[in-house]
């Protein structure tokens, strides 16, 4: 039974010491009708960031094809995040993310999200068309997200409570081998 304790004692301590951490999807950002105003969070394209929904152009993968597995792997992120809500306001049901070639990759509120497959328009034409609608129709923008580090005393903690645990089963050997414990 005690070997069994230590083992798995020292099978979760390894795990704990060894994991990579978590990683969760985007949270998304939510006003006060229930749409969405942004996605915090989010790992597009091997980087975490932040998406709002304005109606300004932003160019962050604008090195990549429309079309390409990267701006569709991004939208597909997006679309996921989003789920079924609209954008920023209750009939907010596309957005764009511009590519390399000047063409958008647009997101339709279905629901829930898909890649619009009704054509491709260029950067231009559904700018006019966010400014036509700006309670339909937006801009994926794309910032970089901060990412947090561990508290400096983190490492004490864990150093702290693995010794401590280690005091309790020398203290229970010593109460097991029936020896007297100093007072």
């Amino acid at each position: 039974m005690r070997k069994s304790f230590w083992m798995i004692t020292l099978a979760l301590l390894f795990t704990a010491l060894g994991s990579t951490p978590a990683h969760a999807d985007g949270v998304v950002v939510l006003n006060g009708g229930g749409q969405v105003t942004a996605i915090d969070g989010i790992t597009l394209n091997g980087s975490l960031y932040n998406v709002t929904f304005t109606s300004t152009v932003d160019n962050t993968f604008s090195a990549y094809a429309y079309n390409s597995p990267t701006i569709t792997g991004i939208v597909n992120a997006i679309d996921s995040d989003l789920g079924g809500l609209h954008i920023n306001d209750p009939t907010g049901d596309y957005y764009g993310v511009e590519s390399a070639s000047t063409d958008v990759e647009i997101a339709i509120n279905f629901p829930p999200w898909i890649n619009d497959p009704a054509g491709v328009l260029t950067v231009t034409e559904w700018d006019e068309r966010v400014g036509s609608f700006p309670t339909f129709i937006f801009w994926a923008n794309f910032s970089p997200a901060v990412v947090a580090t561990p508290e400096p005393g983190a490492a004490t903690l864990t150093l702290t409570g693995v010794g401590l645990l280690g005091l309790m089963v020398a203290m229970r050997k010593r109460v097991a081998h029936h020896r007297p414990q100093a007072t």
